[in-house]
């Protein structure tokens, strides 16, 4: 039973907690006294004993603060920087046991929540300057009452992401444009302060908005506004020494040249773009002066903020560089270089000297700009500044040795004479002209790096490379990992229904498809060399602007336009900037049959395309690695949790299992599925009529569902059934309530990437239930569906091993298998259902199966034949009966176990854009009496339709009160005043009542 409990205990208990904590302060305030006291006369003691008589100053202080709003009974564990837990059990005073010394910081975090309350941190850190006396102005709030602390972020660039931290604490990455919110709420009357701690690379975002105290939060907070933009940089530094009359000229890049003519400060007229780099030169010397440069060089990690230090140091007094060569082979030549020019080569080993000197308080930078054959130089002793040059340098070593390592890879993908040009470390260019290894005719010393790159690309393709670079620790071997993969760069056909129009904004072409015309066609050239039946790939850049998706149809092995399964980021959710959609053709044959003679065409609301590449190997993107990895063909063979009963379903509880929700850009990439009827969050395209409860899942796994909210004003968000941790909390909840696993239905043609049917699985057995395969017929037909049915069964027990999961129900030795449409679905007659059943019981090698017929509550009326095809099933499952006693006894009289069908209601307003169809469920009270109705019958098997069918209103799983506003015609089914769990709680009490544990009842627990 589910009742209030009784609160006179708790007033008894918070008296007491008041009158004590008025003692306690009392004594404190005694002790405290007496402490001062004490402390007087110690001091006078000192002073006594002959002290110089100076002041002394504290060397350590202490960290406190103050607690409020910690519930009676409760428990807080605070920290000061990561460690010296201190427990608190009471509001007031607290001091942690260490003492931070002078200069020190401190940073009070919460390790550990009380039960049942969030407890936030304000005024909890401090460095700059360091701690110089007691702090006690640490604020703990606590409180039941918590708000999320949220917002939106602008201008973020594709790809970019940055990294905020709320109350310097509960930090979170964000790699997109839109709304977000700090997974740690707030205590009510809490502050909160938002803060960058993390820059995207080449941007700089702000925050505003990013602070809140005075009288403390009271609400949810969703205006934090973080507005991010890219940045240019500047070059410039001083001229010093330059006399007066004279004129001396700067370039940087080799270019954007700047004649100064006087002393001072200078910057370049032409900025520098982030990540950059510079190098900054003398191109015309001043007359009867050296001027020469010092930190004139910029690249490596590259510029990221306005350079101001280069320094062009001018004089009549001026220096020579140089130094000495050593191990140098015989006949062998190196090329030096000093500040970027002045080129030295050298053939033997000894003393070196520069011809250009360097001017008074110059600085140099001797670098090797020609390795010898077969060998590899280092510099050492090789840059002077800070001090600068006020003397002759010549303690410049070059030592060259012949341990060095190769640097190379493989190409693919290049088609038949074109040919690219790779440079390693920005020089060592290297132009191939065929697939296949390659390595680079420089090789790297002991301990030195690589950063390989595409200089110049093949004429019509584009390739992309990965492994490239090498430092950290150094080259110790050979390298032949890097990897260049050459793809085709295609350009749209203009054709019959494929009508688009071009644009050249932003310095590149793009292309636009409309309502009128959606088609994009495009035809790979005959260069690339493709193998009929063998995978291609393809990359597809497009503005991230509306919603919809983009739909890519080629020309396979089975039918000129066959839609391409596997593919990844299709979705545009108009978050702006930039994104790609990377396909996988599975069996291309590509011989023209498209319209305009094409291979491909591209399909979907109107989208703007910015470039579209094929290659003959993957893309390393991670989101599509995923989408090619295929998990479901894994036997799950190890269990966990309390097993639920896997020889027989007397005494189960099993429920319908869809798995079939969707977000865009998961790893089935298939847009809203199940949430909507159209491409975008509104309420004309809702398509549930129960709202998602998402508590309990990890913030992860939340879908913003684009711009919508709730009635409550808070940002709406749904889920993927395709991400595993959905599917873990849902068998979680299984367990809990004691429902025994499901039946997972199967949509044919099924999915090819079956992520519901692995994340089943996995969960199943992470969570000790069962469950077992349920065929929707539904969308078949008496021509195809015993030839469909039996190849997926096939492919099921063969390639995906289903049979091998210690998770599988059986009745017996025998594997469950439900059929659900036979006298249901029109169209399907009794002769194929009896060849299928005899199929999945009797065939020789996929046979041996018990197998469960869905069948219409109907049946008494239906013809003798539909009647005889019911003797055929072990088990039948009568969809929504109703008289389950007269269900029972007749497929009873037949010989076949009979499972009874309960729901908790239905609802479809939003599917069907109609307020027909609806049945309440009356606070629970609907679904016990369905469950009472089938216990009374003598039922010893239960189907709950359905755990997850928010479609229809009749799922279990718990949904939220607090749904979005849909239209006049439409309706969100609610909790009634119940807890969102209360569904689940009604099975396990209605599975109780089944097994006999509790007495059967028509009065709701």
């Amino acid at each position: 039973m589910f009742s209030d409990f009784d609160n006179s205990e708790n007033i008894r208990s918070t008296t007491f907690y008041y009158l004590h904590s008025r003692e306690t302060v009392s004594m404190r305030r005694l002790l405290t006294f007496f402490y001062f006291i004490a402390t007087l006369f110690f001091v006078s003691i000192l002073s006594a004993c002959g002290g110089d008589g100076g002041e002394t100053t504290a060397s350590e202080f202490s960290i406190g603060g103050n607690v409020s709003g910690l519930a009676n009974g409760a428990q807080v564990i605070l920290q000061n920087k990561g460690t010296d837990a201190l427990t608190l059990s009471a509001n007031g005073a607290f001091v942690f046991t260490t003492l931070e010394p002078a200069n020190g910081s401190y940073a009070v975090t919460v390790s550990k929540q009380p039960t049942g309350q969030v407890c936030s941190v304000s005024g909890g850190s401090g460095s700059g300057s360091g701690v110089s006396t007691d702090i006690s102005t640490v604020n703990i709030a606590c409180s039941t009452d918590s708000y999320i602390i949220g917002g939106t972020i602008s201008g973020l660039a594709s790809g970019a992401q940055v990294s905020l931290e709320n109350n310097g604490a509960n930090a979170i990455t964000l790699s997109a444009n839109g709304s977000f919110s700090f997974s740690a709420p707030i205590a009510y009357n809490g502050s909160y302060s938002v803060t960058m701690s993390g820059q995207p690379t080449g941007q700089i975002c702000s925050v505003a908005s990013g602070t809140g105290s005075g009288s403390g939060v009271t609400a949810n907070i969703s205006n934090v506004d973080i507005a991010c933009s890219t940045n240019t940089y500047t070059i410039g530094g001083n001229v010093s020494g330059l006399a007066s009359g004279a004129q001396v000229t700067l370039q940087n890049n080799g270019a954007n040249a700047l004649s100064l003519n006087a002393n001072g400060p200078f910057t370049f007229s032409v900025p520098v773009a982030y990540n950059g780099s510079y190098a900054v030169t003398v191109s015309g010397q001043p007359t009867g002066q050296i001027c020469s440069v010092s930190n004139t060089t910029g690249s490596g990690a590259g510029v990221s903020a306005n350079v101001g230090n280069v320094s062009i140091v001018c004089s009549t007094d001026i220096y020579t560089i140089g130094g000495s060569v050593s191990g140098l082979a015989s006949g062998a030549q190196v090329t030096l270089q000093n500040n970027g020019a002045n080129a030295l080569t050298l053939n033997a080993n000894g003393p070196f000297t520069f011809t250009v000197p360097v001017a008074y308080n110059g600085s140099y930078t001797v670098t090797i700009s020609g390795q010898p054959a077969g060998q590899i130089c280092s510099v050492s002793g090789g840059t002077g500044s800070g001090v600068q040059v006020t003397a002759n340098i010549n303690s410049v070593s070059i030592i060259c040795s012949m341990d060095t390592y190769t640097i190379g890879g493989s190409v693919s993908g290049l088609a038949a004479g074109a040919q690219v040009t790779l440079q390693n470390n920005g020089a060592n260019t290297l132009t191939l002209n065929s697939n296949g290894p390659f390595a680079f005719t420089v090789p790297v010393a002991y301990n030195g790096s690589y950063a390989v790159t595409v200089s110049g690309q093949p004429a019509g393709q584009i390739c992309s490379l990965s492994g490239g670079t090498g430092a950290g620790t150094g080259v110790t071997a050979n390298i032949n990992d890097v990897s260049i993969t050459c793809g085709f760069s295609l350009t749209p056909i203009s054709c019959c229904d494929g009508v688009f129009t071009s644009s050249n904004a932003g310095g590149g072409t793009s292309w636009m498809n409309s309502t009128q015309y959606p088609y994009m066609y495009f035809k790979l050239p005959s260069s690339m060399n493709t193998v009929s039946g063998q995978s291609i790939y393809v990359a597809i850049t497009y503005a991230n602007t509306g919603f919809g998706t983009i739909s890519l149809a080629y020309d396979s092995l089975q039918s000129a336009y066959s839609a391409a399964d596997i593919h990844a980021h299709s979705s545009f959710t108009n978050g702006g900037g930039i994104s790609t959609m990377y396909v996988e053709l599975t069996s291309p044959s590509l011989l023209h049959r498209e319209n305009g003679g094409a291979d491909l065409r591209i399909s979907g609301p109107p989208f703007t395309i910015l470039s579209i590449t094929a290659q003959t190997t993957p893309f390393s993107d991670s989101g599509f690695q995923h989408a090619l990895t295929t998990p479901w063909l894994n036997p799950i063979t190890v269990r966990h949790g309390q097993l639920a009963n896997t020889t027989t379903l007397v005494g189960s509880v099993m429920a319908g299992y869809q798995g079939w929700f969707r977000c865009p850009n998961d790893a089935t990439d298939q847009g809203w599925g199940h949430w909507l009827t159209g491409d975008s969050f509104t309420s004309e395209n809702f398509g549930v009529d129960q709202w998602p409860d998402l508590t309990a899942y990890p913030r992860s796994a939340w879908c913003r569902a684009d711009a919508l909210s709730t009635q409550s004003g808070q940002p709406a968000y749904v889920f993927s059934s395709t991400n595993i941790d959905v599917v873990e909390q849902h068998f979680s909840w299984m367990e809990q309530n004691n429902i025994d696993g499901v039946f997972l239905q199967r949509f044919l043609p099924a999915e090819p990437a079956a992520w519901t049917l692995a994340n089943v699985r996995q969960a199943a057995a992470d969570h000790g239930r069962i469950w077992a395969i349920e065929y929707d017929l539904s969308g078949l037909t008496d021509a195809n569906v015993l030839q469909t049915v039996e190849n997926d069964w096939k492919w099921l027990v063969d390639s995906a091993h289903i049979l091998q999961d210690t998770s599988y129900a059986h009745e017996g030795v025998k594997p469950v298998v439900v059929l659900w449409g036979y006298s249901i679905r029109s169209g399907l007659t009794p002769t194929t259902g009896d060849q299928l059943v005899d199929f999945l019981k009797n065939d020789p090698v996929y046979g041996g199966n018990y197998v469960i017929g869905g069948v219409w509550a109907g049946w008494p009326t239906v013809v003798s034949t539909w009647q005889e095809h019911f003797t055929h099933y072990d088990g039948a499952l009568v969809w929504q009966a109703q008289n389950f006693s007269n269900d029972n006894a007749f497929f009873k009289s037949l010989g076949v176990d009979y499972f009874a069908d309960v729901f908790p209601g239905f609802s479809w307003s939003n599917l069907q854009k109609s307020n027909a169809g609806f049945s309440d469920r009356s606070g629970g009270q609907f679904y016990w009496n369905e469950m009472n109705a089938a216990v009374s019958a003598g039922s010893k098997r239960m189907f709950v339709g359905m755990f997850d069918e928010y479609n229809e209103g009749t799922a279990i799983m718990p949904m939220s009160d607090d749904s979005p506003v849909t239209q006049p015609y439409g309706h969100f089914v609610n909790n009634q005043g119940h807890a969102s769990n209360w569904w689940l709680q009604l099975s396990n009490s209605g599975k109780s009542m089944m097994l006999g544990k509790t007495p059967v009842t028509n009065t709701m627990p």
